[in-house]
């Protein structure tokens, strides 16, 4: 491909990181690349200037005596690029490099910007993410150098690729996080930029209450537990982490903690501490049994599957699943029924049980259709399209009557054109 090029990167006279809005987001970055490991890094960053300014310098930790690190700057773009193209080149430079010793930069072009409509960068987002375990098997650091329209994307399309990535950080400056005025963003995106809309009115109607003297006290269900869902539903965990310790310093009220504990566990899973996050489903487990909550008890069990999940526990995770799932259906929880089947298809799908994975994503999307929820609808049948686009021949023909059945032939038509033949 023309547009996945190899560079190397020498350093700038520019100061960009003296802009950054948050410092000790380098400083992470610093120190994770200052010792060699095998792992997967994704960097949200505003400007190709700054990205270069971060390469220069993360170099310029390991390529001192005794032994310089390898390393490849290979520039892509999701609107042209093929994922399978760019990782035969990452294996093709990192074979020879010493073990854990290279660092691989994707660097994200932006160019050409996304255009209304264009089907192809959510393509290759889809592509990255069915290639994630490969990725993570290349014997180097990885880091991908996203623009925040691709960051956006890694999010809600390739969240299994992303979840991999142990290390998360924004390398942003001092202005807006985004462009002024932004392209348009796919319809999966609109639940983050109705969340980072929340956070911001929130943010300047705690200032205004502040300035008034309103008592802190109110400041908890008012202000600071939403807060806190928003940051951590953009993954914005350095300011997540700030909110948290105003909570940690309070007593949240009865009715908020199932609210509180749901929110903490998936702050907790999206930095990839699994033993804190199973911890606060087990409290959440407990307090609601306690209570005899069972929808809450649902949302517990469902965590902790999530949980066993991120283990690749899959036969612990499919368990605590099937237990939510009784729970839910019994008390008659469609939206919370829907989210468990889609689960267990997501589950099905990484053991390569196609059939079972697409009856799960099936039902998942019936039930969400029924609700009118078409942001999480469209995320199930996403699901069932990847597995016709995945799936060995000799399977579609089982899957497509599954299709046939649950969406009628029109629908399925429209899916089997998009399906491009495999790299």
């Amino acid at each position: 491909m023309e547009s996945i090029r190899s560079s190397s990167t020498t350093s700038r006279n520019s100061d960009a990181l003296a802009e950054l809005r948050d410092p000790g987001a380098w400083a992470r970055l610093r120190n994770a690349v200052a010792e060699p490991v095998r792992e997967l890094i994704a960097v949200e960053i505003d400007a190709q200037a700054r990205a270069r300014e971060v390469i220069a310098r993360l170099l310029a930790l390991g390529t001192g005596p005794p032994q310089p690190r390898p390393h490849l700057v290979l520039e892509f773009s999701p609107a042209r690029d093929e994922p399978a193209d760019l990782l035969a080149l990452a294996r093709a430079a990192a074979a020879d490099w010493p073990s854990e010793q290279g660092l691989l930069f994707l660097l994200d072009t932006g160019d050409p910007p996304p255009a209304e409509g264009d089907p192809r960068p959510v393509a290759f987002w889809r592509g990255m993410n069915l290639l994630r375990e490969q990725w993570d098997a290349l014997d180097c650091q990885t880091l991908f150098l996203l623009l925040p329209f691709d960051y956006r994307l890694l999010s809600s399309v390739a969240d299994h690729l992303k979840r991999w990535m142990p290390l998360k950080v924004h390398l942003l400056g001092g202005g807006s996080r985004f462009e002024s005025d932004p392209p348009p963003m796919p319809v999966d995106m609109a639940e983050a930029r109705a969340a980072r809309e929340r956070l911001e009115t929130l943010d300047a109607q705690l200032r205004q209450a502040i300035a008034r003297g309103e008592p802190p006290e109110a400041f908890v269900r008012r202000y600071y537990l939403p807060m806190f869902a928003a940051a951590v539903a953009l993954d914005d965990y350095d300011r997540a982490r700030h909110v948290r310790k105003k909570l940690d310093r309070v007593e949240i009220a009865e009715p908020d903690l199932g609210g509180w504990f749901n929110v903490s566990f998936n702050y907790e899973l999206g930095q990839y501490r699994l033993a804190e996050a199973q911890a606060v489903a087990e409290r959440h487990l407990h307090w609601a049994r306690e209570r005899s909550l069972p929808l809450e008890e649902s949302i517990a069990l469902f965590n902790i599957g999530r949980a066993a999940e991120e283990r690749r526990d899959f036969a612990a995770a499919e368990a605590w699943h099937r237990r939510s799932l009784a729970i839910t259906e019994k008390q008659g929880d469609e939206h919370g029924a829907a989210r468990t089947y889609h689960q267990l298809g997501r589950i099905a799908e990484e053991q390569r049980d196609f059939a079972g994975a697409g009856r799960f994503f099936l039902k998942a999307l019936g039930l969400f259709a029924s609700k009118n929820d078409a942001y999480n609808a469209k995320i199930a049948w996403n699901g069932f399209v990847r597995l016709l686009r995945s799936a060995p021949a000799e399977i579609r023909a089982e899957l497509r009557a599954l299709g046939l059945a649950a969406v009628g032939e029109e629908k399925m038509r429209e899916a089997e054109a998009s399906l491009r033949p495999p790299s």
